[in-house]
């Protein structure tokens, strides 16, 4: 009966241990997902403003080049300027949409994952449980040390974990 309670123990304690260790993987990699969130939010940023200073220099460029040619910019010559500018905006903002819906994209799977983590732990928490109330009164038969799992024994079947976690000592 001791060897039985042993293995028992040992049993619950390998399923919470397992539970834990996923637990703590899935923490592991939800941090570094979070993390390659903030670096694609911190390289959109730079990308962003690498971009604005080229189109500052490309609509610079295209200033000089109308002056020195000696065109007033009015007319056709501003609206290039102006479609140039729009045209720089609609693509900074193209760019923030998409560092921001691949920063999104990995924040989602880092809970996901926490989550799958979250769920192991409960899980082995459950496995260590089930285990108990199956086997966790082996041998409170009422014949002589029979030694056997009996249905109709002193079985404790608990209502939820925290009463049983109570009676394990959690």
């Amino acid at each position: 009966m001791a060897t039985t309670s042993v293995l028992l123990g040992s049993s619950m304690g390998l399923e919470i241990v397992s539970g834990l260790f996923n637990m703590n993987a899935s923490e592991s990699q939800a941090s570094a997902l979070r993390s390659q969130a903030s670096l694609v939010r911190a390289e959109t940023a730079a990308e962003i403003e690498r971009y604005k200073i080229s189109a500052s220099r490309y609509k610079a460029s295209q200033k000089m080049a109308y002056i020195k040619s000696g065109v007033q910019i009015e007319g056709s010559p501003l609206d290039v300027l102006d479609e140039t500018a729009r045209t720089a905006s609609e693509n900074i903002s193209a760019i923030r949409a998409q560092g921001e819906a691949e920063a999104t994209k990995l924040t989602s799977q880092a809970r996901q994952v926490r989550s799958a983590g979250r769920a192991a732990l409960v899980g082995g928490f459950t496995k260590a449980a089930g285990l108990y109330a199956m086997y966790g009164d082996f041998g409170a038969t009422k014949g002589p040390g029979t030694g056997m799992y009996n249905p109709g024994s002193n079985l404790n079947l608990y209502s939820n974990t925290s009463e049983l976690g109570k009676r394990l000592g959690f």
